[in-house]
């Protein structure tokens, strides 16, 4: 059984590991990189786990299997910026993305947020699937991605109050 929980400043531990593996394990997924998060201190892990700023899923099999991340921009109002996202190897293919990412979704209507954006790496089909199946949709917005210049990312939008939640 697959438990989803939001998390906080208290766990930056358990979120600094699981993270640092998902840097490893994929790191043309993400903006940053494996040696730059390495290099940070616990007083910056634990700011970018203070409540205001976002909020930091994990999901658990008996151990971490995956994360994810909401996070809200101070430029839009509308928005919540879903990040972070990643399962363990093994663990994919059990629908653990999708509870991860619903769990964002969630939090997007607790907040009155009406839209819930992303970046994928172009080339990442099943990312893209995923986020398809869920209900994004690609609006057109495309940027180099930071960690890996010679890589593009494609915007996806969904609003989350039209994601109907899974038994």
């Amino acid at each position: 059984m697959v438990e989803i929980r939001r998390i906080g400043a208290e766990d930056w531990a358990l979120w600094r590991d699981m993270r640092l593996v998902a840097l490893g394990d994929s790191p043309d997924s993400f903006g940053a990189s494996l040696d730059v998060e390495r290099g940070y201190d616990e007083a910056t892990w634990r700011s970018r786990m203070q409540p205001g700023k976002g909020v930091q899923v994990v999901a658990f099999n008996d151990q971490p299997v995956g994360i994810v991340g909401g996070y809200l921009p101070e430029d839009d109002a509308d928005l919540v910026e879903l990040i972070s996202m990643w399962v363990m190897p093994s663990a994919r293919g059990r629908r653990i993305a999708e509870l991860l990412v619903d769990d964002v979704l969630r939090w997007a209507r607790e907040l009155g947020r009406p839209t819930v954006g992303l970046f994928v790496t172009e080339g990442n089909e099943p990312a893209r699937r995923l986020f398809e199946r869920i209900g994004f949709s690609a609006n057109g917005e495309r940027e180099v991605l930071e960690s890996n210049p010679k890589l593009y990312c494609n915007r996806m939008i969904c609003d989350p109050r039209t994601r109907q939640q899974p038994d």
